[in-house]
């Protein structure tokens, strides 16, 4: 007998077995519909990197192998192309869950179920196996997940508190961030009686929240504890709904006949919920979006035994989409589902031991189909079918609703996945971007055909200028071919802005927001491009498509940021001054705002203004700017529009500054070049990769007289560029630019204005402070820009 574990550690006994042999008996195994396997299917998944006949001859060999060591008969071939295990001699602890599934068994579940499946196998370069076996872990841990409730709510019924709440953690242990899950949990408790350990299932989940993702919980499970903290008496909790949207009641009490069992497959029994409690009823109003009609699923299967499937299939299709943030689910009846502007059909179907549950999410004012969700699985795969199924309209219906993007992004599979990617977009608007790029990898790493959210992580490597890693996800994006709508728009956008095409990526973001011209974000982002490639007057226009935003709580920085800059590229001062005070009025906690105030008020000459404002800062960062940056943009400003600068050089004193590379700056400032430039070629030697340091140690020589160090310094940025800036263009945009402030300094004009042009061309955006950049305003780079613009070379030459 060969006994193979799959959930845990992956293994065999006898032991030993090669990973893409130990992989082989694994998907013989599990793979969905049991029995046979096709080789071509086997060489696919194991063996990509081969050639047809190779792979067919490395599978003969791993089959010949494990015969030899383990026995002839346990893998079986039937005919020439079939290959399947043997039952009689092989065993394997997944087929023992299955079983404990089929007879209710929870508790043999949980025992079994003892960690990711196949985890500590690693195969490199088979990409279909390894998505074979995260949909399968998904599959496994969502059957542990109902077991735990299932096992939860019978401990409880038979007044083993303490063992049925730590069953229901044991629930939301293994889906830590499903905060439907701590709620069911919560009113497990109360319902119980247990009031205290229903609110310290809420602070612990609450203080995951903070920890994790530095969010609060809902306002739905926020409201449910505070309603148990002030709820008296020892009686069991009656739970009321939450005004905000519908809430399922409380779980029954399974008493003998009552509890719920899937008929002829003997899945798993469920926590009930009451449908007639998730329905909301409704005034007469216009048919609004957010308000959800979900039908029965109708069993067109013509087997009676899958009733009970299709019947718990909708009673979960319908907790989970209320449990949907400002999302009504309302009766399937000719009166309430006239407000409702979505619609939910759903059906049943059979196919021999084929089984399956397909929904179409429809919109009902524009009478089409906005979203399908489908799950097919066999006749022994019965017991976490509903909830999965669920999941995929869950998260359908979440996709389609999403403000400005919709059912133009890419659908995920998990809502776990979905609920990352918000979390990400929302990271965006408060200029978190690590935090960001985190969650957009974790809704990606979770749902590898999430392309939108594989997209968003891209950009915001290139965003923190980690170009090469950019570039590297964007390629295996572009490899796959699988973008569309939105994403499609996305991945030409980012192509172009990691090669330095502005102009293009400029055209790819505008056609974005005519495929989602709600989506807010980008919008942004073309006013950005649109500013980058000297356009402010358009820059303007594309912000005005985003209405009313600027006015909300949290506020949102960069659409702040972005029309000051555009007015102060337009030079309207007085107007720039405006806009950045009218932000800080709205929200004071941008602190950053400050510092375009302060630069504002240099452009406009009022130098009292700037020195009592700079009295204002800290000794510190301002908005995480440094104070030191901060006067260095305002004396800028003041030298570019003619105006004295001596009093904004007292206020930079190098002997307060500790950070080496900042108090260097202030030195050249202050035009003390000779012991600014002795810690810029320190640096420089110790890191010799710092383009920047050696840029302006070249600069630094060139006023200093000594030309042939500032050309060599320009022929290190040359190297530089040739050794460690190969691939993505915009860090030899910045090699460049160095290149034309030394020949700048030199007095090379010419020289100096062809190096900006390259770098134009390379994707150095025209920045509303190049224009003040004493070390290239004697060439006029705005004038430059439009020339190269005009000249038709977009790309790097």
């Amino acid at each position: 007998m060969l006994h193979l574990t799959t959930i845990g550690v992956a293994r065999t006994v006898p032991d030993g077995l090669q990973p893409k042999r130990l992989a082989l008996l694994a998907y013989l195994a599990l793979a969905r519909p049991r029995g046979a396997q096709r080789r071509d299917t086997l060489v696919g998944l194991l063996w990509p990197e081969l050639d047809q006949q190779r792979a067919r001859a490395a599978l003969r060999q791993a089959v010949h192998g494990m015969r030899k060591r383990a026995g002839h008969g346990v893998i079986v071939s039937t005919g020439t192309e079939l290959l399947a295990l043997s039952r009689e001699l092989v065993h394997c602890d997944a087929w023992d869950l299955e079983r404990a599934v089929e007879a209710a068994d929870h508790e043999r579940v949980l025992s079994l179920y003892c960690g990711e499946l196949l985890a500590g196998l690693h195969l490199t370069g088979a990409p279909g196996f390894e998505e074979w076996r995260e949909s399968e872990n998904r599959l496994i841990r969502s059957i542990a997940i109902a077991s735990a409730w299932a096992a939860a709510t019978a401990a409880i019924d038979r007044g083993l508190v303490a063992h049925g709440a730590g069953l229901a953690r044991r629930a939301i242990t293994m889906d830590p961030l499903d905060e439907d899950g701590v709620r069911r949990a919560m009113r497990l408790l109360a319902t119980a009686g247990d009031r205290a350990g229903a609110l310290a299932e809420f602070r612990r989940f609450r203080d995951r929240l903070m920890t994790d993702l530095d969010i609060e919980p809902s306002a739905e499970t926020r409201a449910l504890a505070v309603q148990l903290s002030v709820d008296a008496g020892g009686a069991p909790l009656r739970l009321q709904s939450v005004p905000l949207r519908p809430e399922p009641t409380a779980p029954r009490r399974a008493r003998g006949t009552e509890r719920w069992r899937l008929g002829a497959a003997g899945a798993i029994a469920a926590i009930g919920l009451v449908s007639a409690a998730l329905l909301a009823s409704v005034a007469e109003s216009p048919a609004d979006p957010r308000r959800v009609e979900i039908g029965a699923v109708v069993n067109e299967s013509g087997d009676a035994a899958l009733e009970n499937l299709a019947w718990r299939a909708t009673q979960e299709m319908r907790t989970r989409v209320a449990a949907l943030q400002d999302v009504a689910v309302v009766a399937a009846e000719p009166h309430a589902a006239r407000t409702a502007g979505t619609a939910v059909r759903a059906w049943l179907r059979a196919d021999g031991d084929s089984i399956e549950l397909r929904a179409e999410v429809v919109n009902r004012t524009a009478g089409s189909v906005e979203r399908t969700a489908v799950v097919r699985f066999g006749r022994h795969d019965l017991s976490a079918v509903a909830p999965r199924f669920a999941e995929r309209v869950q998260t359908a219906i979440a996709t389609a609703l999403y403000p400005g993007w919709g059912t133009a992004m890419s659908q995920p599979a998990s809502y776990a996945s979905y609920q990352w990617f918000v979390t990400g977009m929302n990271a965006i608007k408060r200029e978190e971007h690590d935090r960001a790029l985190a969650a957009f990898t974790r809704a990606f790493d979770g749902d590898s055909a999430f392309v939108s959210a594989g997209l968003m992580a891209a950009a915001e490597l290139m965003k923190l200028r980690r170009f090469q890693a950019a570039d590297s996800l964007t390629r295996i994006l572009s490899v796959r071919g699988t973008a569309r709508g939105v994403d499609a728009a996305l991945l030409d956008w980012l192509e172009r802005s990691l090669r330095g095409d502005r102009h293009g990526a400029g055209a790819a973001m505008l056609r974005l927001t005519s495929i989602a011209p709600d989506a807010e974000l980008a919008w942004l982002q073309l006013a950005i491009d649109r500013l980058r490639t000297g356009r402010p007057e358009q820059a303007l226009d594309a912000l005005d498509r985003i209405t009313g935003i600027e006015h909300d709580a949290e506020g949102w920085v960069a659409l702040w940021a972005t029309r000051i800059e555009a007015l102060h590229a337009l030079g309207r001062h007085h107007r720039e001054l405006d806009v950045v005070r009218r932000g800080l009025a709205a929200h004071p906690h941008l602190r950053v705002l400050a510092v375009y105030e302060l630069r504002a008020l240099a452009a406009l000459g009022r130098t009292a203004d700037v020195a009592h404002l700079i009295g204002l800062f800290p000794n510190g960062d301002v908005g995480g700017v440094s104070l030191a940056v901060a006067v260095r943009q305002a004396a800028l400003e003041l030298r570019a529009h003619g105006h004295d600068d001596a009093m904004l050089r007292a206020y930079m004193d190098p002997d307060t500054i500790a950070a080496p590379l900042r108090r260097a700056m202030v030195l050249s400032m202050r035009g003390e070049f000779r012991p600014a430039l002795a810690i810029y070629d320190s640096v420089r030697r110790a890191v010799p990769a710092c383009a920047d340091c050696v840029g302006i140690s070249g600069v630094l020589a060139a006023r200093l007289g000594d030309r042939s160090a500032a050309q060599q310094r320009s022929a290190d940025l040359t190297r530089l560029g040739d050794t460690t800036r190969t691939g993505p263009h915009p860090a030899r945009a910045r090699d460049l630019l160095w290149q034309a402030r030394i020949a700048n300094a030199l007095g090379m004009r010419g020289a100096a204005s062809r190096y900006l042009v390259d770098a134009f061309g390379a994707g150095l955006p025209l920045d509303a402070m190049l224009h003040a950049d004493p070390d290239v305003a004697g060439i006029n780079p705005d004038s430059l820009y439009r020339a190269y613009a005009r000249s038709g070379r977009l790309q790097w030459p």
